[in-house]
């Protein structure tokens, strides 16, 4: 089973009034979803970036939710946006630090979720998908290797020019095309997915090529999920992005497009969570307290 449909599962079990699909933003990076209760998800988007169908979308407007969410296994890029970024909406609810210890799972306090402390000097470590964090851990952790894997890696070259000639960076970083995903994957320590990984529907097969690794992260704003079914398959530390204000979260995405995640940093519409399992703790699957 997929880790999307397990996601599925375990939000079926948890919500107890399913909410309705409120508004639906499209835009160059993300795509968002407002649900009538109020809560929002919003993900990558590598589908269409202006839908070629509005009626189709229209459609969706006022539609029961779980329903949309199945869109996440079409094989359109565009409908998976959609129907992710509804389960990030349906698991705002569930993104919380009490309720999560039901599942031995633990949201440190911010003085403490540092996540990439894991790292050790040493560690070969790659990032699925090039995320600010790479120069945090070229800078700060003395890993003697660091892979990058992107989906067009060349975008990624750049060229230093003075008077000793060109040079090609970035340094310090050895690019991959994604192709090479299941060999890297495999020799590496540390091992962090971006969360757009889920709207690509690559994210059970990089977990699974990553089996090897000490430690596997999941993060980025596209990781909204409800995060148990990512500690099941092995992911020792979660990123998990929770949106704190619907409304002016689908505003941002509106009215500022790809600046919108600066935006929602900056007035606090959006919270990043890490997550990890106890380290005292066994887990405890508690399905019957229900959260609407």
């Amino acid at each position: 089973m997929s880790i999307i449909s397990d996601v599925q599962g375990y939000l079926k079990e948890l919500v107890m009034d399913e909410p309705f699909i409120e508004k639906i933003v499209f835009g160059n990076i993300y795509t968002g979803v407002l649900l009538d209760n109020g809560n929002m998800g919003m993900v990558m988007n590598y589908g269409d970036k202006k839908p070629r169908n509005d009626k189709w979308i229209l459609s969706l407007i006022g539609t029961p939710a779980f329903k949309v969410s199945d869109l996440s296994h079409s094989d359109s890029l565009t409908e998976v946006s959609v129907g992710i970024a509804v389960l990030n909406a349906l698991s705002v609810p569930f993104i919380d630090k009490d309720f999560l210890s039901n599942y031995g799972l633990y949201i440190p306090k911010v003085q403490e979720s540092n996540w990439l402390d894991c790292i050790q000097k040493g560690d070969v470590v790659t990032f699925i998908g090039f995320g600010g964090n790479v120069g945090d851990v070229i800078e700060k952790h003395g890993t003697s290797e660091v892979h990058v894997t992107e989906l067009n890696p060349i975008r990624y070259i750049t060229s230093l020019y003075s008077e000793s000639g060109r040079t090609e960076g970035p340094l310090g970083i050895e690019l991959h095309n994604a192709r090479e995903n299941k060999d890297v994957l495999s020799r590496s320590d540390v091992v962090l997915i971006t969360g757009s990984a889920m709207t690509t529907r690559t994210m059970d097969e990089l977990l699974e090529y990553s089996k090897p690794a000490r430690d596997v992260i999941v993060y980025g704003p596209s990781c909204g999920l409800f995060p148990v079914p990512f500690f099941d398959r092995g992911v020792s530390h979660a990123e998990i992005t929770k949106i704190l204000d619907g409304t002016r979260a689908i505003d941002a995405l509106f009215n500022y497009g790809f600046m919108a995640e600066y935006i929602m940093r900056r007035y606090n519409i959006i919270s990043f969570n890490p997550i990890t399992k106890k380290s005292t703790s066994t887990t405890v699957k508690d399905k019957t307290s229900g959260v609407n």
